[in-house]
């Protein structure tokens, strides 16, 4: 039974008539098309198969995004009657040194970067072998870790799930790409939100303070857990969130601790639904509301009071 956060009342209600309009506009994957999606990705570029291939052959199944039945195309843009990679989460934007490296299309030459950052150069063909070896080596020790791992929706067995990755699959684990990979071959273990600020993002908005430790994989016992609670597949949850939260926004901060007294009021506003400024002498601020004249008006108002209050 999982020690983590349950998710707030409201939330759950949220979410299950959430989840039902979803699956009636027919919004999400049915269990059945889910599995198949999953199934035919593993057949195409699990383990195994990766296994059968070598030397340039090898380079241009996994990283060469002209071949359409090649790995990155799939993981960042084949969206047909097959598979929908886009229901599985997004890696797209940015250039495609995500990858680390890549085939120029105008001139056919394969680009890396020595660095993270650094703009990209021409390799040699021997080179770019080399780091697709590497890459699909650690894609299939990762596989064997993630698979091994008990699934357990705790913060600190993620966070020793976290570590392991670290140190067998250091070159793909860290990046987008490499999350959706994992996500897609161990789906029931791991979220397939592939951005660490996303996830985290996802973790205050159900009002859960995120896992201390950082990295791609701390957060997905939390989102495993919650699913778990709902009854539904951790794919239908990452979809609930992205329907419910929206997109990526900025948070203010408010102090929920009387200064004097030591008195915390973050139980009334969560209950109440309300945000309280600790200024009794700012009487009713019932008036404020969304328009840009009311908040400079607001502005105004509490910079005098807060000049008042410092001479008195």
């Amino acid at each position: 039974m999982s020690n983590l956060p349950r998710l707030r009342p409201e939330k759950l209600q949220l979410f299950q008539d959430r989840y039902r309009q979803l699956l009636a506009d027919g919004k999400i994957l049915s269990k059945h098309e889910l599995d198949r999606q999953y199934n035919l990705f593993r057949k195409s570029f699990g383990p195994e198969a990766l296994q059968e291939f070598d030397g340039e052959e090898l380079l241009n199944f996994m990283h060469n995004h002209g071949n359409h039945d090649g790995l990155v195309y799939w993981l960042e843009f084949k969206n047909d009657e097959d598979f929908q990679t886009t229901n599985f989460g997004g890696i797209g934007g940015g250039s495609a040194l995500k990858f680390r490296v890549f085939r120029r299309k105008e001139t056919g030459t394969w680009q890396t970067a020595p660095k993270r950052g650094n703009a990209p150069v021409e390799t040699s063909v021997e080179d770019a072998v080399a780091i697709a070896r590497s890459h699909r080596d650690q894609l299939i020790r990762g596989v064997e870790v993630i698979e091994d791992f008990t699934r357990e929706p705790s913060d600190d067995n993620y966070a020793q799930l976290q570590v392991q990755l670290d140190e067998v699959a250091p070159d793909v684990s860290r990046l987008g790409w490499g999350h959706k990979y994992f996500s897609l071959l161990c789906p029931d273990k791991i979220d397939d939100i592939h951005s660490e600020k996303w996830q985290r993002y996802h973790m205050l908005k159900l009002l859960q303070e995120p896992p201390q430790t950082e990295g791609r994989y701390a957060c997905a016992g939390r989102f495993v857990a919650a699913a778990e609670e709902l009854g539904i597949p951790l794919n239908h949850f990452t979809g609930l969130l992205n329907s419910v939260h929206g997109g990526l926004h900025a948070y203010w901060r408010i102090g929920t601790t009387s200064g004097k007294k030591g008195e915390s009021f973050w139980e009334m506003m969560q209950d109440q639904g309300r945000i309280a400024v600790g200024w009794n002498d700012a009487g009713d601020l019932s008036w404020v509301d969304g328009r840009s004249e009311t908040r400079n008006k607001l502005k105004d108002y509490l910079t005098d009071l807060g000049q008042t209050s410092s001479t008195t």
